[in-house]
């Protein structure tokens, strides 16, 4: 059987999308990796976040803000109506950035007095804060979590 210029462009083009093909299934599982790494680091700085908040708000501060802005997470404390702003620079090695493949929403929950207003957490001193819930979607699917601010990190089974 012989083949004919039309043949070998075929044959070519048919090992060409079987080695892409391949590429796809070996490559893709390590961009997952990556983004889970990626997602896992970011939870693991939140909580560290969260927590220290928490703790600030036991030293009677006035208000503490807990605001998301511009994919970065700082504190707004706000003493005699003056605003000082701390970045949460101190808390990692590097500074905690929301990834761009996440969609956040925090809530608080079983706290005695506390407020939220769009993308801010307000704490209020006596406040008592037991959890505080994570929403988020991630790569389009919907993961949730409660952060028990005396424990680790825990799913939410909904």
């Amino acid at each position: 059987m012989k083949l004919d210029k039309k043949g070998f462009l075929l044959v070519d083009m048919m090992i060409a999308v079987s080695i892409l093909f391949l590429m796809v299934v070996i490559v893709s599982p390590s961009f997952t990796l990556i983004s889970d790494y990626r997602y896992k680091q970011f939870i693991y700085h939140l909580e560290k976040v969260i927590k220290t908040c928490k703790n600030l708000s036991i030293l009677r501060q006035r208000t503490i803000v807990l605001h998301l802005e511009n994919s970065k997470i700082y504190m707004k404390q706000q003493i005699n109506k003056k605003n000082n702003y701390y970045f949460f620079e101190n808390i990692s090695k590097s500074p905690l950035k929301i990834p761009s493949f996440v969609q956040l929403k925090i809530s608080l929950l079983e706290g005695e007095i506390h407020q939220q207003k769009g993308n801010n957490l307000f704490f209020y001193p006596g406040g008592r804060f037991d959890k505080a819930k994570i929403e988020m979607l991630v790569n389009g699917k919907e993961k949730n979590f409660e952060i028990l601010l005396s424990d680790s990190l825990k799913e939410v089974k909904e």
